[in-house]
């Protein structure tokens, strides 16, 4: 149960990681994607290709998103299987 002092720590820091991810994504969306500042990773390479071709962002992100999680779990299966898995595995 998350009465539990492993359970309360492993409750916050899965909040922690929540509160980052808003505000990254808030800081994304109110003034990178705007301003067309381009810092790496899949989003941003999306972003070249929205320019280039004119497809949605959105859609971008997916395929990208999608084509190396399938490129990665056909290349590293195991270690694929293990970081995705983990907690089935043990």
């Amino acid at each position: 149960m998350l009465t539990t002092h492993f359970g309360i720590r492993e409750l916050r820091n899965v909040s922690k990681i929540i509160l980052g991810n808003l505000l990254l994504g808030f800081a994304y969306a109110k003034w990178m994607k705007p301003d067309g500042i381009i810092n790496g990773g899949v989003t941003s390479i999306s972003m070249i290709f929205e320019k280039i071709t004119g497809i949605p962002i959105f859609y971008l992100t997916t395929v990208f998103t999608r084509f190396i999680t399938n490129l990665l779990a056909l290349s590293w299966k195991r270690k694929f299987l293990s970081i995705h898995f983990k907690q089935y595995l043990l």
